[in-house]
This record gives C-alpha cells, structure tokens and sequence, in this order.
C-alpha cells in the first residue's frame, strides 16, 4: 500500500513537471500571439473563433469525462467488453461530429451571426466567419484525441497522455511565428486545426488500441449518453463563462477580448499545474472505488486532494494579485504588448484571482459528481452558475467594464462552492472536519503574510529590468513560502525532531 502510494506521488510530481513545461509553451504560445498582434480585433477574431467550437460543440468533448467512471465500470468485468465499449463510442462521435461539421459549414455565415448580437462589436464577421469554418475541424478532432487521453489515464498512462498534450502548443507556436513574420492571419486558425489534429493522431497511436467501426445501440453506450449533458454542462462551464464574457466584451473598446483572453490562460495555469494532474492520477481510481462501493477509501481519497488543493492555491493566488502587474509585464511586455494592454490585462487577472480556487475546487467537485452519477445535481448547479454569471456581468459591465466581466465569472463560481460540500457532505463524500481546519489555517496565515509582503513591495522600487525583476519576485515568493511552510507545519516539525532526538 505504501509502495503504492508513493508511486502515486512520484506520477503526480512528474505530471506536474510535465504540467509546467506543457504551461510554458501554452505561455509562450499567448506571448508569441501578443508579441506579433498586441490587443487588437484580429485577436479578438481569433479567439472567439477557437472559443465558439469548444463551447457549442463540447458535448462531444465530454464524452471523454463520461466515459472514465463507465469504463472503469466494465473493466472491473471484462477489459474486451470496456475495449468493445470504447470504440463504439468513438465510432459515434466520428459519425455525429462529421455530420456536424457538413451542416454547419453550410450555413456557417449565419451561425456566427447569432454570435454578434452587438450592433457596434468591433469584430468583422466575414473573417470571424473564415476563420471559423476552420477552427470548425476540432469538433472532430479534439473529441477522438481527448476520449483516447483519457483510456491513457485509465490504463495509469497519464504521463504518456500529458507528453502528448504538448504537441498542442508546440503547433500553435510554430503557426502564430509564421504568421507572424508573414503578417497571413490566416496562419491563426490554421495553426490551431493542425495542432489539435496532431495530438489526435499521437494520442491514437500511443493508446495501442484500434478502433473497430461501430454505431450499434449498446446499454453501456446509453449510459454515457445520459451523462454527456451533465458533464457538458460542467466540464464546459468555465469556457461558457469565458465566452459570455467575450460576447460582452465585444461590444466594449478594442482590445478587451484580447485582454480577458490572456489574462483567463493565466488563470487557467493554476488549473492545470495544481487540478489537472490531481484529477489525471485520482479521477480513475475515485470511479473504480465508487464503482466497488468503497466509498471510504474515496472519501479519503477526495479529502486529501481538497487540503492539498486549499494549501497550494489560496497561499499563490494572494501572492499573485499583490504581484499581478509584474507578473503580467514579464510574461508579455514586449513588441505590441504595450502599457495600456498591461493594465487591462493586469486588472482583468487580479479580477480571475478572487475565484481561482473556488474554479479549480469545482472541477474535482464536478468529477467526483461524474463518478456518484448525480447527473441532476450537476445540472442544476452548473445552471445556477451560468446564470449567475450573466446576471454579475450585466450589473458589472456597467462600472468595471471589461475587468467587471472576469470579477463575474469569479463571484459566481464562488457563490454556488458551497452547494458543492453541501452535496458531497450529504453522500458522506468529505471529511469537513479536516477541510474547515486546513482552510481557516490556511486563510489566516496567508492573510498574515501577504499584509508584511504588500507593505514591504510597497516600500521598495521594481527594477525597469525583466531578468531583474524576475529575482525579486523570487526572492518575494521564497520568503513567503518559508514563512508559510514554518507556521502551518512548524509545529510538526519541532515534534519530528524531538522524535528523531529522543531516538538518538
């Protein structure tokens, strides 16, 4: 069991090795985007066309979270019935989502249309339309990539599955320089097509598993149909939410969208260094246990991930937004990055932060939710959320403007967190207990150390130098851990050496 866990621990250090590197080229991916094109409206057209078919369309792509809990089900019985299974469902999403992309490069026109409900958006439709038709591709490739990541994770290859994830920025890197330098925008969507096909073919390859072409009716495939929707509704939530904001973004001053956008993959690193990689190693073993009705060792399981998940990302996320205007400058000020995007972006991140952790808290949420098969209770949740949200951006659009929009999208994922302990305390899912002392202690001590950290950085002055002023926030954050790792476990650690003492 120990071997065992620490294995566990060893896969998740690698993953978030291989989380950061994957994070640092998603960076140099925007910053190569921010370099050749700043905040203007062909990144606005950019990313409203690479965001329209994640959100619309990402029905398909949850099927590769619908399918874990279901195949982890049929493995327990036979591991051909879950192979049989698998491909079956791939042979479905190959049909619906060609089928798709037929109908809607027809009308494609007058579906992005229904998009620019503003009168004065600053985005040009024939191009939005252009790029869309392309973008359009993923709805293809993106779900076939994303249900064979997800057999990886199932048969304990995660780390396998997040190398292959790379390729996704790699790409797109490759693509923005060239369109860059060749000043042919059309190189934007191209790239992005190409990068997500890429990871297709990689993630099919590696899996070993061959698809067997089939769309007969099978109970099992019914069974993740019933749960597509819900777990639509939650695994697309914060892109939703990211697209309502770039609607109503649209119709403000140019740029905005552009600085939502940068500013929100910013927020999602903490996601995927901290959430994804937790989620990758426990979200199969969390479905195998509630599939065995082992509920204990689950409860364990999810409790453990939670107080992990309360000690990393309220201490960093405070950090963050004392250092959010630094941070920003030395991840795109330079070429058409100027001061004025610096402040939007800045102000739009510092908006992100205040809902970071409920944001990554919900994802754990959601999949343990997937895997108790509470499909109404997601429903209704997620429901309340996109609602929220569009009620919070219609008040704040009016005073904060484009930042009002991501100050939203964090009160509403902040709001209905509770409704999330709620349920999962009411399936004896969570040990509160240990919970509410991790995070009152966390809180409180953060809060201590982040007051000395604001008044100290107030009273010094930044270099005008990014290498320089890459080392003193370094060193500002080497301090505040040390000061936050010595009160949270300084107790435990005098009680260890006085052991090791009295061993002696």
């Amino acid at each position: 069991m120990k071997d065992r866990f620490k294995n566990r621990n060893i896969t998740l250090g690698v993953l978030m090795i291989i989380t950061i590197i994957s994070k640092v080229l998603g960076l140099m991916r925007e910053t190569s985007l921010a370099y050749f094109f700043g905040t203007n409206s062909i990144v606005d057209t950019y990313v409203l066309a690479t965001t329209i078919p994640c959100v619309i369309f990402g029905c398909l792509d949850a099927v590769a979270v619908a399918i874990t809990p279901i195949y982890m089900k049929e493995k327990n019985n036979s591991e051909e019935k879950a192979n049989k299974l698998l491909s079956n469902i791939v042979s479905w999403v190959c049909v619906i989502s060609i089928l798709l992309i037929i109908l809607f490069e027809v009308c494609s026109k007058k579906f992005i249309s229904l998009f620019l409900i503003f009168n004065d958006s600053t985005v040009d439709i024939s191009t939005l339309t252009l790029y869309f038709r392309i973008t359009l591709l993923t709805i293809f490739f993106n779900p076939i990539a994303q249900i064979y990541l997800s057999y990886l994770r199932c048969k304990d290859k995660s780390v396998a599955a997040q190398i292959i994830e790379l390729a996704i920025s790699g790409f797109q890197i490759l693509f923005i320089i060239i369109a860059g330098k060749t000043l042919n925008t059309l190189l934007l969507p191209i790239g992005y097509a190409v990068a997500h096909f890429s990871c297709m073919i990689f993630a099919y390859v590696i899996s070993n598993n061959r698809l067997s072409f089939d769309i007969s009716k099978k109970e099992e495939t019914k069974d993740v149909v019933k749960l597509i929707f819900p777990t639509f509704l939650g695994n697309t939530i914060a892109q939703i939410n990211a697209f309502i904001d770039k609607l109503f973004a649209s119709s403000l001053a140019s740029g905005s969208i552009a600085a939502l956008n940068y500013s929100n993959i910013i927020k999602n690193l903490y996601y995927a260094i901290f959430t994804a990689p937790l989620i990758s190693i426990y979200y199969p073993k969390i479905s195998e246990y509630i599939a065995k009705k082992q509920k204990e060792q689950a409860k364990k399981m999810i409790t453990n991930i939670i107080v992990k998940l309360i000690l990393f990302l309220i201490p960093i996320s405070i950090f963050s937004y004392i250092f959010s205007k630094n941070i920003i400058r030395i991840l795109f000020m330079r070429g058409n990055f100027d001061e004025t995007s610096l402040t939007m972006t800045s102000l739009a991140f510092q908006m992100y932060l205040v809902g970071v952790f409920a944001i990554c808290l919900r994802e754990v949420f959601l999949r343990c939710l997937y895997s108790l098969k509470s499909n109404k209770t997601v429903i209704y949740i997620t429901m309340i959320n996109v609602i929220l949200n569009v009620i919070l951006n219609t008040i704040f659009i009016k005073k904060f403007q484009y930042y009002g929009l991501a100050l939203a999208t964090s009160l509403s994922n902040v709001i209905v967190l509770p409704i999330y302990f709620y349920k999962l305390n009411k399936e004896k899912m969570l040990d509160l207990k240990q919970i509410s002392i991790s995070l009152i202690k966390t809180i409180v001590i953060s809060a201590i150390i982040s007051i000395i950290l604001f008044v100290v950085k107030n009273n010094i002055s930044f270099p005008n130098n990014v290498l320089l002023e890459i080392i003193y926030i370094a060193i500002f954050f080497a301090i505040g851990t040390i000061m936050f790792v010595s009160i949270y476990f300084g107790k435990d650690i005098l009680l260890n050496i006085k052991k090791k003492g009295k061993i002696k």
